[in-house]
């Protein structure tokens, strides 16, 4: 494996630098989703301590450009399979997690942005930033490019991993200008409509089911409850769910209490107005959670700056 990580933005103050992230990892079996569709590939950094292939979500922007390996990603109730070149697009406390479709070598850039990070730039310019932010959480996440993009795309991606790692005088300067062309690159696309449609590798009752939750799941108190909506028994119900998403059907629920919860306490609510907000009934339990989850209490996740 190799990690080459570096804050980019030159603007930047303590809160709101830029992360600059390459990686190349590898992926064995106990790493795969025990029950991937078999036509899958036809289909068109981390919270706490959890691996990356756990459902999780931040406080920042995220830009993530998939170049290499077998993969799929869930961006809240939806399931794309990656094609070299794909751009996930998250927004604060959009919850996600990679699914390995086999052993794989898997290759990506990783940028994150807090959400204040171009705070700075003379008024009437967009931020760079509103392509992320500007869209309902769950929608236009993966952002397909041509093939004339894809190749500018990848090779200001590779300038700027080389930048980093160099020791030339003024590298600072030269990636972040090449960051800002990315940046231009990915907002032509958007402009162009190169976003892909809503995934559907899971197989349709799966698919039906993680709708379902992601809609209701602040409501849920059981999973009879669930069951009793598609007709199935309450352990066919968890099997589908565990065998399909490769997480238990409590696991996502939580994940997604957690991250509304997190934009709760941004927002100023207080942890108990989170706790019931979000489809807890117990405040202590609620707390359990929230740090198991996140790596901190919702005490002090609500008092540091998350830039919302």
């Amino acid at each position: 494996m190799f990690k080459i990580s570096k804050n980019i933005n030159i603007f930047g103050g303590e809160h709101d630098e830029i992360l600059f992230t390459h990686i190349l990892s590898e992926h064995n079996d106990g790493d795969i989703c025990p029950d991937t569709p078999a036509d899958a590939e036809n289909v068109s950094a981390e919270a706490g301590e959890q691996p990356i292939s756990a459902f999780h979500s931040h406080d920042f922007c995220e830009l993530l450009v998939y170049i290499k390996g077998d993969v799929g990603y869930i961006v809240e109730d939806t399931y794309h399979i990656m094609k070299r070149g794909d751009m996930l697009l998250l927004r604060p406390n959009e919850i996600h997690k990679v699914v390995f479709l086999r052993p794989t070598q898997y290759e990506r850039f990783v940028i994150n942005f807090p959400v204040s990070c171009f705070d700075n730039m003379r008024g009437g310019i967009t931020s760079p930033l509103e392509f992320v932010m500007d869209r309902k959480s769950g929608e236009r996440n993966i952002l397909r490019p041509s093939d004339d993009t894809l190749a500018e795309l990848t090779q200001q991606l590779y300038d700027i991993s080389a930048l980093v790692t160099s020791s030339r005088q003024g590298w600072e300067l030269a990636a972040y200008s090449r960051l800002i062309r990315l940046l231009d690159i990915i907002g032509c696309g958007i402009r162009e409509n190169f976003f892909i449609g809503r995934g559907n590798a899971l197989p349709p009752l799966p698919d039906k089911i993680l709708t379902y939750v992601n809609e209701h799941y602040s409501d849920i108190t059981t999973a009879e409850s669930i069951a009793r909506v598609f007709g199935i028994s309450p352990s066919y119900l968890s099997r589908i769910f565990k065998k399909s998403m490769d997480i238990t059907l409590n696991q996502y629920i939580q994940a997604k209490r957690i991250a509304r919860a997190k934009t709760l306490l941004s927002s100023g609510s207080s942890v108990a107005q989170a706790c019931f907000g979000c489809g807890f009934n117990d405040c202590s339990h609620f707390i359990t959670v929230f740090k198991k989850l996140v790596g901190t209490t919702p005490y002090k996740y609500k008092a540091a700056p998350h830039n919302m």
